[in-house]
């Protein structure tokens, strides 16, 4: 009898952080179901324990700007330091306005931003677009 369980590690990770849990859930049942396999923490800081010691191969981060502890900028510049190869496969989210300092800092990091609220179809372009550069 053939088993119809996988027992590899599916192609994208997507790697969910956000200090809402109401928005993670969203999230992840909403990547889910489009066939995205996901992980989710409500601190960067958590987070980067994860990266730091291992526990996740991760393929792709969405990560919230406004965050407390560590917000989505100094997240980034903490993943530049440990793991420089996922720079390019973060995806910002906010429901904020930001300080000069904050909006200089995020016009200088080319990822994409999603300013809530957005439409699913905004996300789901914007995971497929990061996904898919090399």
């Amino acid at each position: 009898m053939e088993s119809s369980i996988k027992n590899e590690l599916p192609d994208l990770i997507i790697f969910l952080v956000d200090d809402d849990r109401l928005t993670l859930d969203l999230y992840t049942k909403v990547l889910r179901r489009e066939g995205f396999f996901t992980m989710a923490v409500s601190s960067a800081v958590d987070a980067l324990e994860m990266v730091d010691r291992g526990l996740t191969k991760v393929n792709l981060i969405i990560t919230d700007i406004n965050m407390p502890g560590l917000n989505g900028v100094q997240f980034y510049e903490k993943i530049k330091e440990r793991r420089p190869d996922l720079l390019q496969k973060i995806i910002f989210i906010s429901g904020g306005t930001f300080s000069g300092e904050m909006a200089d800092l995020l016009a200088e990091i080319p990822n994409p931003k999603l300013k809530k609220p957005f439409e699913i179809d905004e996300l789901l372009n914007a995971v497929r677009l990061v996904s898919s550069a090399k």
